[in-house]
């Protein structure tokens, strides 16, 4: 995949793929970048898969439903670039659902209990703000599940998007 930016020398297009120059990668990245969660990078810990159904929003979600456990994991990678952001998630909380850490490459930004005693599965967005990226390039978002609320029965994650908003 070739990444190009519109640069204000010359007013010509530089591919920015392979940069040689650290100028030439500045200030490359969307203002706002929305992840499927089927588009994950790489599963670490834990079976995740992909549940159809029209009742939720894009008609589905990724979820760790089939042998949920404590610390099952998943990346995304998105490039990212330098500012401040926003991070959005989009899920359902549940009576059998879990703790869940977000990462930035290796910095926790927050966690988030996904447990809620009402059984009618509730659409819930979370926003984490004011996320300070200090370079531009490509970053890995991690989720953990790390451990339930008491009153949970699992551990389980119904994750339906991610959006990523630069802010600043």
């Amino acid at each position: 995949m070739r990444i190009y930016k519109i640069t204000t020398r010359h007013s010509q297009l530089v591919d920015v793929s392979t940069p040689h120059l650290s100028a030439d990668l500045s200030g490359v990245g969307n203002q706002q970048t929305t992840i499927l969660p089927i588009n994950y990078s790489e599963i670490i810990q834990g079976t995740w898969t992909i549940i159809l159904n029209n009742a939720y929003y894009l008609a589905g979600y990724i979820g760790n439903t089939s042998s949920p456990a404590n610390g099952d994991e998943i990346h995304y990678k998105v490039y990212i670039a330098k500012g401040t952001h926003t991070i959005i998630l989009g899920y359902r909380e549940y009576t059998d659902a879990g703790i869940l850490e977000v990462y930035l490459d290796d910095t926790l930004l927050d966690t988030i209990d996904m447990y809620n005693s009402d059984t009618s599965n509730i659409l819930t967005v979370h926003r984490i703000e004011n996320v300070n990226v200090t370079s531009d390039g490509l970053k890995t978002l991690k989720l953990k599940i790390n451990g339930k609320n008491a009153d949970s029965s699992n551990y389980i994650v119904r994750l339906m998007y991610i959006a990523l908003m630069r802010t600043a």
